[in-house]
């Protein structure tokens, strides 16, 4: 009998302590969810969208974002908010960092845009010809347009 009643206590333990995990969880999920859905309403340098298309078969909207310091999207941050035709969330993808601004050691770029195209050449032994810039369109990411410099089967995009 005394067997029985700490089984039964321990089950009873396990329990409550799942359904704290699964509600903490779910709080998670929601403030995540917020918060995307927030960001997209909203202007912010805090998020570029990448990409944003709607299925002309299912009608969903797809948005794809990046979280971002200063206007500057920060790569392995990647997110994205799935909704139906009526704007209600279907699904939504959380890759965005907590914290993200206390990771930043310099306000300024540590190599040129052309620079890094050089050390990505010469670490995969690529010799470029005549890398030219093509096209810049400024602003806080620098977004440049490089020709092909021998290297590369389309023109290559920087920022």
């Amino acid at each position: 009998m005394m067997k029985i009643k700490q089984i039964t206590q321990v089950l009873i333990l396990f329990f409550c302590v799942q359904l704290s995990a699964q509600k903490q969880n779910n709080n998670k999920q929601q403030r995540a969810k917020i918060s995307l859905e927030t960001l997209v309403k909203e202007k912010s340098n805090t998020i570029t969208i990448t990409h944003q298309h709607t299925s002309s078969v299912s009608g969903i909207n797809h948005v794809y974002l990046r979280q971002a310091i200063n206007g500057i999207g920060v790569y392995g941050t990647e997110s994205s908010i799935h909704t139906d035709a009526s704007g209600k969330t279907i699904v939504t993808h959380n890759n965005f960092k907590n914290k993200l601004s206390n990771t930043i050691t310099s306000n300024s770029p540590s190599i040129t845009a052309s620079g890094a195209i050089y050390a990505v050449a010469n670490s995969m032994g690529y010799s470029i010809n005549g890398l030219e810039e093509i096209a810049y369109e400024g602003g806080a990411s620098k977004k440049t347009l490089f020709n092909k410099g021998g290297i590369s089967e389309r023109d290559i995009p920087a920022k």
